[in-house]
């Protein structure tokens, strides 16, 4: 209808306004990468949680729900488990926080500048990865809702997100994520209400939902399967992403302050998102194959409500597509340039090459989006690569078990290869719990014979 239409171009509007004027005044690299460091505790929980919540944790959650079931929900409740512990982590971490503007500063603060550069070659990387995925999902609800050609949909998606990302840099980034996380707490509601409606209430939803689909704890023939994957979630193995909203904060007792409240916030979000799937299972609509919450949407709201909850979806992917997209501009530009060229690059020139780089990133994301069809394996197989390479030795240093730029890169190095061999002798099985076990004992081996490790301080 013209109304839900007229509700999704004044969402693009006035993400487009807030992106522009939050971040009209960004001068410098410091302020491009982490702004003034005054946000209030109650919009960096909004940021964080808006930038952790993307694609996967909506429409991905909701398709398992509905063809598996909700222990998937429990599965997914690992995420808030690590979250939670890596706020305990950060809490003790006594790396220099108002030194570091990007995840490879915190790096090179433990493991010098080689360390830096060879992280943040990878995260890009992976990042990018991530990005094309976000692209890719976005162009699909542009499809789904509006028939607007994938290929036309994924640059269309690239420009809004580009647009404000490389002009207000994280002011920007981090007011668009503030909008957009009170989008997505309207919208869960609303979709579960409507559903409701339809099933006829919560009793009757029970009554029509298959007794297997229906329990939340894991139990029968897959239970150990989904206690495996409960815990392969659970570990506070940090990431990029949440080092760099970390980074936002005052201190780090803000920062663990607010990586825990979004990990509690994940609590009803997921399970509201279940209930979405169980609706969709016991509606009597035509709901198969994927995208069952776009099939929801579509065939259960009323006109207007149509256009809120589009525009919700809109806001999951467009809130991790443009914290990717400024993720991996500074690491190219301030990770891997500027310790290469240290002299050679002014802070004026470090924040042009970074909105170069996001501009010729989100190219390359697009050209990755349209040339492959499986981006979230292509997703889930870089972030393989991630906990062995890095998570493992940074986890190790912020712990107090430091080592040398060498050990760092034995275990990197290591890491890689024994993740990419996996993947070429042993296709269609998970190579995580080998390359964290391999990655664990190989960085306190090297560490015994590293005459530059330190046990206590620096």
């Amino acid at each position: 209808s013209y109304l839900d239409s007229a509700i999704v171009v004044a969402y693009l509007l006035i993400t487009l306004a807030i992106g522009v004027w939050s971040g009209r005044h960004v001068s410098t690299m410091k302020d491009f990468c982490i702004g003034d460091r005054k946000m209030s505790t109650t919009a960096l929980v909004m940021t964080m949680f808006a930038t952790f919540v993307g694609g996967g944790l909506t429409i991905g959650l909701v398709e398992k729900v509905f063809h598996v079931g909700l222990v998937y929900v429990f599965i997914f409740l690992g995420l808030s488990l690590s979250k939670l512990l890596t706020g305990w982590l950060i809490q003790r971490a006594n790396f220099p926080m108002k030194d570091c503007i990007s995840p490879g500063d915190v790096v090179a603060y433990f493991y010098g500048i080689p360390g830096k550069i060879f992280s943040g070659v990878f995260i890009a990387v992976i990042s990018a990865g991530y990005l094309a995925v976000q692209m890719k999902s976005l162009s699909y609800v542009l499809d789904y809702f509006y028939e607007i050609p994938q290929h036309q949909g994924v640059w269309f998606g690239l420009g809004v997100v580009m647009f404000y990302s490389c002009v207000g840099g994280i002011r920007a980034v981090s007011t668009t994520d503030v909008f957009q996380f009170g989008l997505m707490f309207i919208a869960l509601p609303v979709i579960c209400f409507v559903g409701l409606q339809i099933v006829g209430g919560y009793e009757e939803l029970w009554l029509r939902v298959p007794a297997e689909r229906a329990y939340f704890f894991p139990q029968g023939k897959n239970m150990w399967k989904h206690i495996s994957a409960f815990f392969l979630f659970a570990p506070p193995f940090i990431t990029a992403t949440a080092i760099q909203r970390i980074l936002l904060a005052r201190d780090k007792q803000q920062g663990a302050l607010a990586l825990q409240v979004t990990a509690l916030l994940g609590l009803p979000f997921k399970l509201m998102v279940g209930l979405i799937g169980l609706i969709a299972l016991a509606s009597s609509l035509k709901l198969s194959g994927g995208a069952i919450l776009l099939h929801l949407i579509q065939q259960t709201s009323p006109v207007g409500i149509k256009g809120l909850l589009i525009v919700s979806l809109l806001a999951v992917v467009m809130s991790s597509a443009d914290s990717g997209l400024h993720l991996i501009s500074v690491t190219v530009a301030h990770d891997v340039v500027k310790p290469i060229f240290p002299r050679s690059l002014s802070s004026k020139g470090e924040l042009f090459l970074a909105r170069v780089a996001s501009v010729f990133s989100g190219v390359f994301a697009v050209g990755f989006a349209l040339h492959y069809q499986d981006l979230l394996d292509i997703a889930l197989s870089l972030k393989s690569f991630w906990v062995p390479i890095f998570a493992i030795p940074l986890t190790a240093a912020i712990l107090g078990y430091y080592a040398s730029a060498q050990t760092f890169l034995i275990t990197a190095s290591t890491g890689f290869l024994f993740v990419a061999s996996w993947k070429t002798f042993f296709v269609g099985t998970s190579s995580y719990m080998p390359s964290v076990l391999v990655s664990f004992i190989t960085f306190f081996v090297a560490r015994q014979f590293d005459s530059q490790a330190v046990r206590q301080g620096r």
